[in-house]
């Protein structure tokens, strides 16, 4: 692994390696990862990002979700119906509220 971080910015020893490793589990854990990677910050307003994040919320919630894999079953399944509900509504915005931002 070492090897593989010599190319990395801001990564050169095992310690910051661990820091980095630290931050990306916190990154997915509250759900960071997965708005980010929607562009919940630049491409959807307050109202799309807040339901978005009640939707991830209640399914692990209700899921007992604590695992990685089964996290990410249920960001599937958030980003899933985000992208059906932009595709399902030509004008952007969908019954919940969510709309491009812009």
């Amino acid at each position: 692994m070492m090897r593989a971080m010599q190319c990395w910015r801001g990564i050169g020893t095992v310690e910051e390696w661990q820091a980095a490793c630290e931050d990306a589990h916190e990154w997915r854990q509250s759900g960071r990862l997965l708005l980010e990677r929607l562009g919940a910050e630049r491409f959807l307003d307050s109202q799309c990002l807040a339901t978005l994040w009640q939707l991830r919320q209640g399914l692990i919630a209700e899921y007992e979700t604590e695992s990685p894999a089964k996290t990410m079953v249920v960001d599937f399944a958030v980003r899933e119906w985000t992208i059906s509900q932009n595709n399902h509504y030509s004008d952007g915005i969908s019954m919940h509220g969510c709309r491009k931002a812009g």
